[in-house]
């Protein structure tokens, strides 16, 4: 990180860095002491702590960074944890948009957003509804990583209240409680806080030291598409599921990135509906292979290159879907295959439904796992990463309706990791035609759990990681910024 921020130095910054270690192993700081030397152009106070004062005591860390702070007359103040990793063009992002945002009472802008606060209310007990301004949040909530003007630490005379430990009594998962401090003093004076709507730094997937036993992932909400590779989604769908199709493309016809494709396998229409002239970008299959299930959508998938989704014609899908699922597909370097749905399975199954873990689309998903199984209506990647013989997995799969399988087996096949991504319940719905009768669906009409299980029993399963993820910070931000 250090490197990264003196990077951003001499364009238009003159940059000091407080920087606190707060309890690190005692091994740790010959290397902290050479990395401040071998960063020359920027000015680095460093403080070394030596017993860390660890979340019940993050209260007393923070006072004593923000008394620092009334010793130097900056222009700017950024608060960053040692973890962040920072978009190229931070700096100038960071402060375009904090001198860009219209309110007499901005106090703080926040430059990190992740997938699952995203727009909602964070802290639990800060009354307020977030709100879109522009290409930024009014969130009235903040997290330890924010621009400001030293008006925000006057506001708060410098100094964090003491956290009873009491606080942790009913559950010890909660965080330093420091963030919702701050919100809640900033927000009763009238302060604003805002966030960034597209995040400003990233995070590797790791285990929190400070939260030990935190149970949830914090990935990066990020745009990260690359604008040369196409997104095409692909639907299998039939007849007497009309209805709910047209709730599944309109959904995905009003996401914040719009697909360039909408491929429709319809295996029993006779028409195609008129509503979907409505969109230029839709191509409709009828039956051209015959009575193909939900393998359709894996044999239009060929003929695309890019980004795939595979799309279920009973689900309605958020307004960040694409959006989100592509800042997977990239974080992990094209690495992975990603789901909003998935499954582990045990090393023999004999009952493929009673036996397998499953990581729901319509339920939470509070960390990113990977996983044997996808679920193929939300899932996709990207064809850098795997391309999807249709008919080379009829061969060696005869039946159309277990495209779950098809699509985890090429995976296994060809050692490509399966994500199952972190999301909030609700995050996906179900059309309300499948809510009221889910008898068509392929669930229902097809649960052959003998059946899978012997497909299963064929391969030696193993849980694949991609190779990223054992990077350190500093290779893995060059992964992100190529």
């Amino acid at each position: 990180m250090l490197k990264q921020i003196e990077s951003m130095s001499g364009r238009h910054y003159d940059i000091t860095v407080l920087l606190f270690n707060d309890g690190s192993p005692k091994w740790m700081n010959k290397f902290i002491l050479n990395y401040i030397d071998s960063c020359t152009s920027i000015k680095i106070i460093y403080t070394e702590i030596e017993e860390s004062h660890t979340k019940f005591l993050y209260w007393k860390l923070v006072t004593r960074n923000f008394e620092s702070v009334r010793h130097y007359d900056s222009d700017y103040y950024i608060m960053l944890p040692d973890d962040a990793i920072l978009t190229n063009n931070f700096l100038d992002e960071a402060v375009s948009k904090y001198e860009l945002i219209n309110d007499v009472n901005l106090i703080c802008l926040n430059t990190f957003t992740d997938t699952i606060r995203y727009g909602n209310k964070s802290w639990g007990a800060v009354n307020h509804t977030p709100v879109k301004v522009g290409d930024v949040w009014n969130t009235g909530w903040v997290d330890m990583e924010f621009i400001c003007t030293k008006r925000f630490f006057e506001a708060l005379d410098y100094t964090i209240d003491p956290i009873p430990l009491s606080r942790w009594k009913v559950d010890s998962k909660l965080g330093s409680g420091v963030g919702l401090q701050i919100s809640q003093r900033l927000t009763e004076k009238g302060y604003s806080i805002y966030q960034v709507d597209d995040s400003l730094t990233f995070q590797n997937e790791h285990d929190s030291v400070m939260n030990a036993d935190r149970s949830f992932s914090i990935v990066a909400k990020k745009n990260m598409r690359d604008s040369s590779s196409g997104i095409h989604v692909h639907i299998s769908t039939q007849a007497s599921r009309k209805s709910g199709l047209e709730k599944t493309v309109r959904s995905l016809m009003s996401n914040s990135t719009l697909s360039d494709s909408i491929h429709i396998y319809a295996n029993d229409y006779d028409d195609i509906p008129e509503w979907t002239y409505e969109f230029d970008c839709i191509f409709w299959y009828m039956n051209d292979l015959g009575d193909l299930k939900c393998a359709g959508r894996i044999y239009t998938a060929e003929k695309t290159i890019g980004y795939i989704f595979y799309v279920d014609d009973d689900l309605i899908y958020p307004q960040n879907y694409i959006e989100t699922m592509i800042s997977h597909i990239e974080y992990n370097d094209r690495k992975c295959i990603v789901t909003a749905h998935g499954a582990t399975i045990p090393v023999k199954v004999t009952d493929y439904f009673k036996e397998r873990t499953v990581y729901r689309c319509l339920g939470e998903v509070p960390k990113s796992t990977f996983v044997h199984i996808a679920g193929c209506g939300v899932t996709a990647y990207h064809t850098d990463t795997i391309i999807i013989d249709a008919y080379e997995m009829h061969g060696i799969i005869n039946e159309y309706f277990f495209t779950d399988l098809w699509v985890s087996v090429a995976a296994q096949i060809k050692e490509i990791p399966i994500l199952v991504i972190a999301h909030r319940q609700g995050w996906i719905k179900q059309t309300p035609e499948s809510i009221l009768d889910d008898s068509d669906g392929v669930f229902s009409r097809f649960k052959d759990s003998n059946a899978q299980a012997e497909i299963i029993n064929r391969y030696q399963w193993a849980i694949h990681v991609p190779s990223t993820n054992n990077l350190n910070p500093e290779l893995k931000c060059q992964l992100l910024q190529k």
